[in-house]
Order: C-alpha cells, then sequence, then structure tokens
C-alpha cells in the first residue's frame, strides 16, 4: 500500500474504499456510520521529502499529487526542489534511484514537528533539521519503509498496494489528527460535569489501616518526583496504592498537572490549552481528568465516539516519537561534529 511513511496510512482518499463490501467469511466491512465522510480530505493533502542532488541538500516538496503507484506529482514546486524537469518523486526503493523521497500527509507532518520540538511550542518547519530526518529514514530503510515499531498491528494498514480496505474496528484510523476547536469545546463539556470536582472529603485515604510501616516517609518531596519521572504510569499507580505518604504527597494539582505534561499533553493539545489555561472548575479533579484521558482517548479496536481524530493522532505521535528519539541523537551528533572539527560535510 503506498502510503505516508508517518502514519502509515494511505495517500489519498479516493484510495479507501468508502462503500464496504466482504471478502470471504473471516473478512468484516466496516461501519460506514463510524466514517468522517466530510473530513477524508486530510487524505489528500500530503508532500514528499526528498534530496536535491543538484544542489546537495534535502527539501520538502510543494503539494503533492498521487500519480502511478509509488510515484508523487508535485505541480507546484517549492523553492528547494530539484529544477530538472522530472514532474514525479519516486516513494519507494526501486533499487534504480538512490535518493527515494519519503511522502507524509501534512496533519502528520504537524505531529512529527510537534514531536520533536518543546511542548506546547507552535510547530516551526524552519527549525527542524529535515537533513537530519532524510538520512536518518534513508538509514533505516527496508523495503521502501522506516523501520518502526507498530505496535498496533492494524489490519487496515496491511493491504494491497492500490487500495485500502477498511477493517472492522478500525474506522478511528480515517479521521483527522489535526487539532480542532470542536475537541476544544467537547473537552470543556465533559471536565464542566460534576464527576470531576474532588474535594478532600469526597477522596478519603483508603491505605492507611492496611501499612504499619512506609519507608518513603524518608524521601524528600524533590527525590520522590525524581522517582516518579522514571516510573511507568502503571507503576506509579502501584506505589501510591502501596504507600499512604506518597499517596498524600501525590494528591494535588501540581503533580498530576506535571503528569499530564509527561504523558498526555504531548499528543492531546486541545486539553494543554484547556488545562493550562485554567478554564476549569473550582475543585477540578486532576488525577481523574488524568486517568479519563489516558483511558477514553487511547486508540484501540472498536473505538467509537467523537476522540477519534485524537485517538488517530495519538497513535500516528507513538509512531513519530520513535523517529523523534533517533532525530535528536542525529542532530546532536551533528552539533558535536561541528563543534570539534568546525565543519561538518552534508552531502
Amino acid at each position: 500500500m503506498w502510503s505516508c511513511d508517518l502514519c502509515l496510512f494511505v495517500l489519498g482518499s479516493s484510495l479507501v474504499e468508502i462503500s464496504g463490501h466482504e471478502e470471504g467469511p473471516t473478512h468484516k466491512k466496516y461501519n460506514p456510520d463510524l466514517i468522517d465522510k466530510d473530513d477524508l480530505d486530510w487524505l489528500d493533502k500530503y508532500r514528499a521529502l526528498g534530496w536535491n542532488t543538484e544542489e546537495h541538500k534535502t527539501f520538502v516538496s510543494g503539494p503533492g499529487v498521487y500519480g502511478a503507484p509509488g510515484i508523487m506529482h508535485v505541480p507546484v514546486r517549492g523553492a528547494d526542489e530539484p529544477s530538472f524537469n522530472v514532474p514525479y518523486y519516486v516513494l519507494y526503493n526501486n533499487h534504480e534511484d538512490r535518493w527515494w523521497s519519503y511522502a507524509f500527509h501534512d496533519a502528520c507532518y504537524d505531529v512529527l514537528l510537534r514531536s520533536v520540538g518543546k511542548l506546547g511550542a507552535n510547530p516551526d518547519p524552519m527549525q527542524f533539521d529535515t537533513y537530519v530526518m532524510y538520512h536518518l529514514m534513508h538509514s533505516i530503510e527496508t523495503e521502501g519503509e522506516p523501520e518502526l515499531e507498530k505496535e498496533e498491528k492494524l489490519e487496515s494498514l496491511k493491504n494491497e498496494p492500490w487500495s485500502c480496505v477498511l477493517v472492522l474496528g478500525e474506522e478511528y484510523v480515517t479521521w483527522n489528527p489535526s487539532e480542532k476547536a470542536s475537541n476544544l469545546d467537547n473537552l470543556k463539556t465533559v471536565f464542566q460535569s460534576p464527576k470531576f470536582t474532588c474535594t478532600p472529603e469526597s477522596r478519603p485515604l483508603t491505605t492507611t489501616t492496611k501499612v504499619s510501616h512506609d519507608p518513603f516517609t524518608a524521601l524528600h518531596y524533590d527525590i520522590l518526583h525524581l522517582i516518579t519521572q522514571q516510573l511507568s504510569t502503571p507503576d506509579i499507580f502501584s506505589l501510591i496504592h502501596a504507600s499512604p505518604y506518597i499517596y498524600r504527597m501525590t494528591d494535588n494539582p501540581t503533580f498530576w498537572k506535571h503528569m499530564m505534561g509527561r504523558d498526555i499533553f504531548p499528543w492531546f493539545w486541545e486539553a494543554m490549552k484547556l488545562i493550562n489555561g485554567c478554564e476549569l472548575p473550582e475543585h477540578f479533579d486532576y488525577k481523574g481528568a488524568y486517568l479519563w484521558m489516558d483511558k477514553v482517548v487511547r486508540p484501540k479496536f472498536g473505538m467509537t465516539g467523537p476522540w477519534m481524530g485524537v485517538a488517530n493522532r495519538r497513535r500516528i505521535w507513538k509512531l513519530c516519537v520513535q523517529l523523534a528519539d533517533s532525530y535528536h541523537k542525529e542532530r546532536d551528533a551533528w552539533a558535536r561534529l561541528v563543534y570539534e572539527y568546525g565543519s561538518g560535510s552534508r552531502s
């Protein structure tokens, strides 16, 4: 399947079979009621990251148009693109073109920029080192696709190259991952619910009578903060349930806002705006909000409801973060080379 190298889904809404059908006893058609057909055009907005062999530099192309399988036409070229009269870019390793290009939806590129940037900052393409990213993707190329860890194992991403037949339960991968005002409005409505109001009386400590000696009382809060930074979310909750002291020390908005900044805000941008903007009711339950967002806005088989677009963004984010981690290592290596030797060849 000719797909975006970031989200692994198709380039072009025309490749999504929106009629649905059954193929054999084990193939179930998807639910058309769970497809936002009015917002599939994000699949039609894509570009390419490529290598300009004339000037020995990378470029991000102008808007692309899907051509023959594995080919992207670019009617209007960007400033850094090659000037030679080849009206298309090759999007796969055909063992003939050494410097093939990588395609991505505009919406997915936005997720990538945010994954390599600072939390909360608007993505700035001018601060993004396309050279490092291109050569990183080129170095891990395996039969034309980046070798990413695809934890989701989605069947909808494993189709023939000519089309994408969606599978029942995976409809959310078609939803637009872009930031939307409607997501913010929906979240405001959810958080106005009384279930997100918390007072000390409404959440009493339940572990005191079960623990005779709590060794964590010897640790300062700053030390506990450093410890929790290294733990997964399930491990943090195990620690909270085991220690009354840690329960009390973490039962405050500051800690859970920090947890949101670590685990939620990087992909749930609307939540970051709402919570950091202090548009919340008095006695707001930050811990409950963290648990709700982590559970409800989780990409999973059979997902329905208004959060499918954000869940798809979270799925794409997980893939982009893998590239982002290596991107920072590569960029730092180039910076050290320039610092030590005064220059670094980029040809």
